[in-house]
């Protein structure tokens, strides 16, 4: 993929330029990991996304997306506990978000129900103008 080429290619120049933690690393292992796991090269991603996170531990959505990519390579323990930081980090995911990938198997597990919980908790109050609440 010609993406994954060219994100490798910059990490490489970066490294060479500035070292191993330059700012930005993290947000291109980020992609590099979001590519991986689009291509369904999930070992990779994982790898990706626990070095973006090395360098960026409260990254609440690469901590999300390397949950996905646990989920969907079946490991379901490390896949919650990493929902489980994020959410605890603030993260919020729509239903939307949360259809179609590894977590629809988990939806009616316990511990997938209370993140659920945690993260809705953490959406922002929604701005209501037509409300003529009390002042």
């Amino acid at each position: 993929d010609e993406a994954l080429v060219q994100l490798h290619r910059s990490l490489e120049l970066a490294d060479e330029q500035h070292g191993r933690n330059w700012g930005g690393r993290a947000a291109v292992l980020h992609a590099v990991g979001h590519a991986y796991a689009v291509n369904s090269e999930l070992d990779k991603a994982i790898t990706a996304f626990r070095d973006a996170l090395a360098l960026e531990p409260l990254a609440a959505s690469t901590r999300f997306l390397l949950s996905r990519a646990l989920a969907e390579n079946g490991e379901t323990s490390a896949a919650l506990t990493e929902l489980e930081k994020a959410a605890k980090q603030g993260l919020w995911v729509s239903d939307r978000l949360m259809q179609g990938s590894a977590f629809e198997e988990l939806k009616h597990h316990p511990r997938f129900r209370a993140i659920r919980s945690k993260m809705r908790s953490n959406e922002a109050p929604r701005d209501n103008k037509s409300d003529n609440s009390k002042k």
